[in-house]
């Protein structure tokens, strides 16, 4: 929470006190605490909106994370939702060919496994932990379907689906990984 937020709230709980007491004297004390209350409630849903902002900029891979050995290098996010965080990650590739070898990178859509209401990423790793046994049972049913799902994605060849590349688990989580098509989203 900012010292700023602070300073407002105080500032109009001042306020609050002194019209409630020019209103009504002899009501200062209830009207006192119902605004109290209700100021306090809008301070404490600000400063719990304003952790879990921070909290979940700080869940997903940061920038230049290494995926399978390196193999996949993370960019940046697309998008997160409840069940997963989608990131644009590259990938570089050697083309060989009669006259030597060419290195060229391709960009991909790289997509992880995160139930953001019960799922956390360890400080300082990329590791995904669960801290609930009962959440536990929840997130690996979960995560089987993810990766069922991207199996059988992955096992389709049509120009309207999007072609899935690479299915694999790491850091305690499951990925995988699809052609990027650069442009709008669809919804």
């Amino acid at each position: 929470c900012n010292d700023d937020l602070i300073e407002d709230t105080a500032v109009e709980l001042e306020q609050v006190i002194r019209h409630t007491a020019n209103r009504n004297p002899r009501n200062v004390i209830g009207n006192i605490g119902n605004r109290l209350y209700q100021t306090f409630r809008l301070f404490t849903f600000d400063f719990i909106h304003h952790q879990r902002k921070q909290q979940n900029n700080m869940q997903h891979l940061q920038p230049d994370t290494l995926l399978q050995n390196g193999k996949y290098k993370i960019e940046r996010v697309l998008g997160q939702g409840g069940f997963g965080i989608t990131y644009l990650a590259s990938q570089t590739i050697s083309i060989d060919g009669p006259i030597g070898s060419i290195k060229t990178e391709i960009k991909l859509a790289v997509k992880e496994f995160f139930m953001s209401e019960v799922c956390n990423r360890n400080k300082g790793s990329s590791h995904v932990s669960v801290p609930s046994v009962g959440s536990l049972q929840i997130v690996e049913q979960f995560k089987r379907k993810f990766l069922k799902e991207a199996r059988n994605i992955s096992g389709l060849n049509h120009p309207n689906i999007i072609k899935v590349v690479d299915v694999f688990e790491e850091n305690g989580t499951a990925y995988y990984v699809m052609d990027y098509i650069d442009g709008d989203t669809y919804y």
